[in-house]
């Protein structure tokens, strides 16, 4: 008989994340939580996680995380206020971030479960709050949406893995 599965978490100290990891280890997973700061993450290891310290642009310290793991569950993000210099830490954070799960989650043989945003689509599909579909209108973003346009590119990155 097989044990319990192992996921990684990664953004876990966030509250998707940390909502995520919780659910995961009272289904029975073993959970792993991917933290850049163990000591926001106790109340994830109070619940049974096991934290693990690292960051997702470590690409050889995300690679071990990963190892072991059935799934991932990729809920980090940069977010947060604009500003200057805001551009390069989202495309760091959601683009590079996003590329290195990718390969984590490859290297491991490991199932991606990738969370998104709605902050992809277009202003007007999100108005219209009806149900959205991977097919439904993305972008344009305007120069200051340094979050969406992120987002958007590293969901562009998952849809092309899995088509690979």
């Amino acid at each position: 008989m097989a044990g319990p599965r192992t996921a990684l978490v990664t953004g876990a100290t966030g509250l998707l994340g940390s909502l995520i990891a919780e659910q995961l280890g009272r289904t029975g997973w073993r959970v792993r939580a991917l933290v850049r700061d163990p000591d926001r993450a106790a109340r994830l290891a109070a619940s049974g996680a096991t934290c693990v310290r690292g960051d997702l642009l470590d690409e050889a310290g995300l690679r071990t995380a990963a190892s072991g793991c059935d799934a991932i569950f990729h809920a980090a993000a940069a977010v947060g206020p604009g500003g200057a210099g805001a551009l390069e830490a989202y495309y760091q954070g959601n683009v590079v971030g996003t590329a290195r799960v990718i390969g984590a989650a490859a290297a491991a043989k490991a199932r991606l479960v990738h969370v998104s945003s709605t902050a992809v689509y277009t202003r007007e599909t999100r108005r219209n709050h009806a149900p959205v579909t991977e097919d439904a209108p993305t972008g344009p973003f305007p120069l200051h949406d340094v979050y969406g346009s992120t987002k958007f590119e590293a969901e562009q990155l998952v849809l092309a893995a899995v088509r690979e």
